[in-house]
């Protein structure tokens, strides 16, 4: 499990994809004032297949939103196109803060497993 953000004058918004595997990513509205601050939205993501709909989708994370993810396979490969530098001095992890989302119920994770 892995979670993202950055401070904002190192923002990214970025566009997410799984090349290989299975992933539920999680976005969460930072921005604070806005309307949807603290909402989350989470969408399950694998590569492309004819015969299962839901695939080969793509996700925009705008800037000012927290973003993470849960690995459902092994070997999961993710691909970021990203629109500001990599700040690796400014990356902040939250680990467990998904779970943590979960079990105070800010975010239910649909079966989609």
């Amino acid at each position: 499990m892995d979670f993202i953000f950055k401070k904002i004058l190192f923002a990214q918004a970025k566009i997410v994809e799984v090349l290989n595997g299975k992933a539920i990513d999680v976005v969460v509205d930072m921005r604070l004032g806005s309307p949807t601050y603290g909402k989350s939205t989470e969408v399950l993501l694998m590569p492309y297949n004819k015969d299962i709909p839901e695939s080969g989708r793509q996700l925009f994370v705008p800037r000012g939103f927290m973003h993470g993810f849960i690995s459902l396979e092994d070997n999961t490969l993710f691909q970021y196109i990203i629109d500001n530098d990599y700040a690796l001095k400014w990356k902040m992890e939250f680990f467990g803060m998904i779970r943590a989302l979960i079990f105070h119920g800010m975010i239910c994770l649909k079966n989609m497993v």
